[in-house]
């Protein structure tokens, strides 16, 4: 494995400032023994998780799927009014 590809953690480390830093940072936790290996990943995760989370995208629901749906919702309500009719004629007979 090439330590200097350029998409190597290596690499960045050598060559982004901003990337060395948190390496750094995380190093001298885990020197001083304040967290893990473990922990640091863990952390990392949920930090990643955290981020995702509160930057939710929300995408607009095509017109077509729209109207998909609402022929959809307007079927299952027919249906479900059938079957309550069909279900009370049902009981009429029974009684």
């Amino acid at each position: 494995m090439d330590l200097l590809d350029t998409k190597t953690p290596h690499y960045r480390y050598f060559n982004d400032p901003e990337f060395r830093a948190l390496v750094d940072v995380m190093v001298s936790h885990i020197e001083r023994t304040d967290f893990t290996p473990t922990e640091m990943r863990e952390a990392a995760m949920l930090a990643s998780i955290i981020y995702a989370q509160m930057h939710i995208k929300v995408y607009p629901i095509p017109v077509e799927a729209e109207k998909a749906m609402a022929t959809i919702e307007a079927n299952m309500t027919r249906v479900i009014n059938w079957a309550e009719s069909d279900n009370s004629n049902s009981e009429d007979s029974n009684v």
